[in-house]
């Protein structure tokens, strides 16, 4: 088993920080809840390594996170996340923080063409490390957490920095170390909070007409409500497949939802609350999407673009979209953006 500290009192994260500042790098990792087992994202455990040891902050005891923000934040220390995206989108909506001067091993990985690009794939194949992966899907709010969960956890980064090692030899040796680096900063730079989701991203949801469209746009901010109050993700109150079908059948009278099956307790409950939001509602026209069209000479350039792309990508052992993504090609023969450096540099665009 792992052999980790547990941080649980603020002092105690404030003296820490002010060690793990005068690190050169460190490995870090995040759990947390996200529409699993309750309403929302929750920030659970941090656990961080310098390589020789490693901590886990919970992060439900920790009442004031700033210095571990200021960590995070300052550039001196290099931070090396393994698929970093969603925990930048965690660490961004919940604390307000932009890590800085960070490695990803998973865009690393990928730039090396590594056909395992898994956190726990990689360290099997490098270490022989094997993960447990009974602990991938459970409550991390719940309290207390075990001594075995804690380790699972604490192993996220137990390995990390040699991995990064490991990694780094590879793509200097490919050459390719400078393409991680700037796509690493671009990831700093970029926001990565999520677009809320609407009533019209449940899938059918385009498929209604429009007045059956506003039963579900209703019954979505209903369901929303509940579920909130509930503590509970949305899908435990009433499935997506079955929002549909009900916006389809429009039930007005409470009776309906008082028996309805298939459905937490609680809608039962609220059924007037529903039968209500099915009486308000009020058609929902269609969004009108604007769709780029090209010419037929930009048509002709981005297909000859593509085809260049994928035949450097064949010759690097690399997935044509790390080489030029369809959206950059596009954003080439339209506006002459899209790509870094290193892309342009490799395809030769001015």
């Amino acid at each position: 088993m792992v052999s980790f500290t547990l941080v649980e009192r603020d002092a105690q994260l404030r003296g820490l920080v002010q060690q793990w500042r005068r690190a050169r790098e460190l490995a870090i990792d995040l759990e947390m809840e996200a529409h699993l087992h309750h309403y929302g994202v929750h920030l659970s455990l941090v656990q961080v390594s310098d390589g020789k040891c490693v901590w886990v902050v919970d992060m439900l005891a920790i009442t004031d996170p700033s210095s571990l923000v200021a960590l995070f934040e300052d550039a001196r220390v290099v931070k090396v996340f393994h698929d970093v995206s969603f925990d930048f989108r965690v660490l961004e909506e919940l604390l307000g923080c932009n890590p800085k001067n960070i490695f990803d091993t998973k865009v690393a990985a990928l730039l090396a063409g590594r056909e395992t690009i898994s956190l726990g794939g990689l360290l099997e194949e490098e270490f022989g490390v094997v993960k447990q992966e009974k602990f991938q899907r459970v409550d991390w709010l719940e309290r207390p957490l075990s001594r075995e969960r804690l380790a699972y956890a604490a192993g996220d980064v137990e390995h990390l920095l040699r991995l990064k090692a490991v990694l780094v030899k590879e793509l200097r040796s490919l050459g390719r170390l400078s393409w991680c680096e700037e796509e690493c900063r671009y990831l700093e730079r970029s926001s990565h909070k999520a677009e809320e989701r609407t009533f019209d991203d449940v899938k059918g949801a385009k498929a209604l007409s429009e007045q059956r469209r506003g039963v579900l746009r209703e019954l979505y901010k209903e369901r929303e409500k509940l579920a909130r109050r509930l503590d509970k993700p949305v899908f435990f109150v009433i499935s997506d497949k079955l929002l549909v079908a009900l916006a389809k059948q429009s039930p007005r009278s409470a009776r309906r939802w008082q028996s309805l099956k298939g459905v937490h307790p609680a809608v039962r409950r609220a059924a007037n609350r529903f039968a209500s939001a099915v009486c308000r509602a009020k058609p929902a026209p269609r969004m009108a999407v604007r769709r780029r069209r090209l010419s037929r000479r930009q048509r002709s350039s981005l297909d000859a673009l593509l085809d260049r792309r994928d035949a450097i990508a064949r010759r690097l052992g690399l997935e044509p979209h790390l080489v030029l993504s369809k959206e950059q090609a596009i954003a080439v023969v339209t506006n002459g953006g899209g790509p870094r450096a290193w892309q342009r540099s490799l395809l030769s665009l001015t």
